[in-house]
């Protein structure tokens, strides 16, 4: 059996729609939505303001494709669909291969290596 003491669950105080946590000892901070209500070129700036947080990156789906970004050095990363495309999906034009990202987070960079993992 593995030691997981190095894992934290981290209380959500946002908003059912809005998540915000903290990584390497609080040097960067991550936001994250599902993407139904925002534009991927608007995500930043719309966050920050309903939340008053300077977000280091931001992590959203919902357009069923990868995507990066950088917006006023904040990292955009879209993650795709696990399960690729669906009727939902298909009807939206928002074809993709199932896939999600590892992100490498490290004290130089809040994004230093994304991989993405074609499944």
């Amino acid at each position: 059996m593995k030691d997981y003491d190095n894992i934290i669950i981290c209380e959500n105080g946002i908003d059912e729609d809005i998540i915000a946590f903290n990584v390497l000892d609080g040097k960067y901070t991550i936001g994250a939505v599902h993407g139904h209500k925002d534009r991927v070129q608007k995500v930043v700036s719309n966050l920050t303001c309903a939340t008053k947080i300077d977000f280091d990156m931001i992590l959203t789906a919902h357009y069923h494709h990868f995507s990066g970004d950088e917006q006023n050095e904040v990292i955009v990363l879209s993650n795709s669909s696990l399960m690729g495309t669906d009727n939902y999906s298909k009807n939206g034009r928002l074809t993709a291969k199932p896939s999600q990202n590892f992100i490498v987070v490290n004290e130089n960079s809040v994004c230093d290596y994304i991989h993405r993992i074609v499944l």
